[in-house]
């Protein structure tokens, strides 16, 4: 019978020994590549030389290493998976703020811009304002001097019929 048969003919060591590589396994091509060949080095081994009634022990162990191999293959490749969507996440957070800095680079730029146009703007309005106090001053200026003109030849004038 089959637990017969695996409780006479099974050997201590193999019992105890945990699978190949032992439960810690890395995730990566490395280990989980190596893992996969020792688990099917040692289904090979146990297909071969072993006495009859050992054989059945031996292929159920080999079927569970294989099985736990494929698994852990399995695990590695959804790992490598989730480590790739996490970097992905990271690379896309780190080019939102990339972006964002510049956002507001641009948004800096354009304000200190803004400003220094406002006060050209200020300041041709302050010079234009002076240029035409200036011509007011030169007019009322120009004004007075021909009204002191005119005067003086009024006064010539009337000097000059009194005479």
């Amino acid at each position: 019978t089959g637990g017969g048969r695996a409780s006479a003919a099974q050997p201590e060591p193999a019992a105890e020994s945990p699978p190949p590589g032992g439960a810690e396994v890395a995730c990566g091509a490395g280990p989980c590549e190596s893992q996969e060949a020792s688990a099917r080095a040692e289904v090979t081994a146990a297909r071969g030389g072993a006495a009859p009634a050992q054989r059945g022990l031996q292929e159920d162990i080999a079927r569970f290493v294989a099985r736990f191999t494929l698994a852990m293959a399995a695990h590695c490749q959804v790992e490598e998976e989730a480590r790739k969507q996490r970097q992905a996440g990271e690379e896309a957070r780190k080019q939102r703020e990339e972006e964002e800095e510049a956002r507001q680079q641009r948004e800096t730029e354009e304000a200190v811009r803004k400003q220094e146009e406002a006060q050209q703007v200020r300041e041709a309005e302050e010079e234009a304002c002076k240029q035409r106090e200036a011509d007011e001053e030169a007019r009322q200026q120009r004004e007075a001097e021909e009204a002191v003109s005119m005067q003086e030849q009024s006064q010539q004038a009337r000097e000059a019929e009194e005479e």
